[in-house]
This record gives C-alpha cells, structure tokens and sequence, in this order.
C-alpha cells in the first residue's frame, strides 16, 4: 500500500521561479509483514515527479499493524510532524541562497554520495548536477569512480538547470534519482539522506 494525499496550495513551497512543491502526507506498509507502517510529510515537485523528504516527519509504527495497533497513536504524532515541515521550508530556501561550485562536484560524487548510495546512482547525481542530463552506463561494472564512469547522455532532466549553481538546484538532483528508487522503505532512506549529502558538499 502506498497512499499519498496532496494537501491544499496554501501549503506549497514555492521556488524562485515560481514553481510549487506540493506538501504530500504519504503512508505505505505491506500486509505481509515485509514493510511496517511508514507516515511521513514530504515535497512533491510536479515538474519532474521528485519526491523530497528533508525534516523531521517520519513517523514509523514498528508495531505488528492488526486488530490491536492503537490508531490513537498515529493521530497524536501527525500533528508533531506536520509542524515540523516549517523547518524544511527555512532550510529549502538557505539552500537556495547556497552557491555551489562546479569544481566540487566530482571530489562530493566520488565520496559521500558513493559512500551512501553506490557510484552508479553517484555517477548520475554527478551528470545531472554538471548538464541537466541523466545518464546510462557503457559499462556499470568499469572499475573507475563515479565521476569518471563511461557513460552515453539521456534526455534531460525536467526542471533540472544546465548546471547546478546552488545547494537547492542539487537536491533536486539528489531527489530526482532518489524518487526512483522502486523499493519504498529505500527510496524514502535515500530521500531522508539527502540533507547530510549536502552538508558534505562545499560551499
């Protein structure tokens, strides 16, 4: 199960340009006991379906959801995690204020992120961050780092810049990959890893 409700544009973030990320509630789990129950407030940004999760507003039921799963204590922390999604705006838009430099990107790519993600969804953040493009891999078992893979350019990333002048342009690289992860508990993982990436990338 994985329900996702959009809630009203009151509640938007909104970028420079005037773009919206919609404030999503999302909650998944499975009924055969492989996902617990997962409710977390995250960013949705329509114009290329990224999924960004920044905060504190993962609320994880690690109890067997049945008959005797006390409903009452979802309610009471959804209100906690709701407030908590002010501060993602305040860090969205010091992100935004960020200046990146290109010259950083390789030396980020080819450590924190390979050490968090691996260096094929490294090598990716890499080239979408360098030329609004994806990437696919000549040969995803070359030997070299992730900013030096042989790889072919795919269309571009929507609402991707040329290159990535601020910390906010790279998370949305960083989500971009993330929301495309097919397993939900990973992808929610590496949406909630974005934020320490970034602390690791140079101003």
């Amino acid at each position: 199960m994985n329900l996702r409700i959009y809630l009203p544009h009151v509640y938007a973030f909104r970028e420079a340009d005037g773009k919206e990320l919609l404030l999503r509630l999302e909650c998944f789990n499975s009924v055969d006991g492989t996902t617990r129950l997962v409710i977390l407030f995250g960013w949705f940004r329509f114009v290329c379906s990224n999924g960004l999760v920044i905060g504190e507003t993962k609320i994880d039921i690690k109890e067997r959801h049945g008959q005797t799963l006390d409903l009452k204590e979802i309610s009471q922390r959804l209100w906690p995690a709701f407030q908590a999604v002010e501060a993602d705006r305040k860090r969205m838009e010091d992100w935004n204020s960020e200046k990146i430099a290109v010259s950083d990107f390789a030396k980020w790519a080819d450590g924190p992120v390979t050490d968090l993600w691996g260096k094929k969804a490294a090598a990716r953040v890499f080239h979408i961050c360098g030329t609004g493009r994806d990437v696919e891999f000549d040969d995803p078992f070359a030997p070299w780092a992730a900013s030096e893979k042989p790889v072919r350019p795919r269309d571009r990333v929507p609402g991707s810049p040329d290159c990535a002048a601020t910390k906010y342009d790279v998370a949305q690289a960083l989500s971009y990959v993330a929301s495309r992860r097919n397993n939900a508990e990973e992808r929610v993982a590496h949406q909630l890893d974005i934020p320490k990436l970034l602390q690791r990338l140079t101003g």
